[in-house]
């Protein structure tokens, strides 16, 4: 929601749009629930589209590209994130306050010690069971050739931040491709 209000928003002021509306946003969204190694690591990997679709007069689509977003258009869709998570959380009773407790380790041993076990294990890159408890976890590699240099709209974008910390409202400088 956060990453097409920003575009549509964009595309309006760029483009002399009457309304956001009339910017028509792409994107496809991942959920991966894993990493290399198997363990637990829920989260997101989106593809979007780097601009909109706006009818013409003669009603045909027509793909208007927006560019790369600056630093401030990425801490402000973190920030939309942040807040529309912070609601959704309340909604069913909890709040991101609580997800940083100080006590949560000891309450999730308390409560699930078999889950606590396993989150440490994770943490520590150590299996927990199976036939080598305690040994480091092995990780699936798969080696990737490149086959082509990155092109110039790349290299333009490659310097900027590509990422924003909503605990500070700073954009980092992490960049995925």
């Amino acid at each position: 929601m956060s990453l097409r209000r920003s575009l549509r928003r964009r595309a309006k002021a760029r483009l002399g749009l009457d309304s956001v509306e009339d910017a028509l946003f792409g994107a496809v969204t991942f959920i991966q629930r894993g990493d290399s190694s198997l363990r637990l690591n829920v989260h997101f990997h989106c593809l979007v589209l780097d601009g909109v679709y706006v009818r013409d007069d003669e009603g045909e689509l027509r793909f208007h590209s927006l560019g790369a977003p600056t630093s401030e258009e990425v801490t402000e869709v973190a920030r939309w994130t942040h807040e529309r998570l912070g609601r959704v959380l309340e909604r069913h009773g909890r709040s991101l306050d609580e997800l940083g407790c100080e006590d949560a380790p000891e309450l999730l041993a308390q409560e699930q010690p078999a889950l606590a076990s396993c989150y440490g294990a994770s943490v520590a890159d150590r299996q927990l069971l199976g036939d080598a408890p305690g040994q480091r976890t092995r990780k699936l590699v798969h080696r990737v050739r490149e086959v082509a240099k990155p092109n110039e709209a790349l290299a333009e974008v490659d310097h900027l931040p590509r990422c924003a910390d909503v605990t500070t409202a700073q954009a980092c400088s992490v960049t995925h491709r």
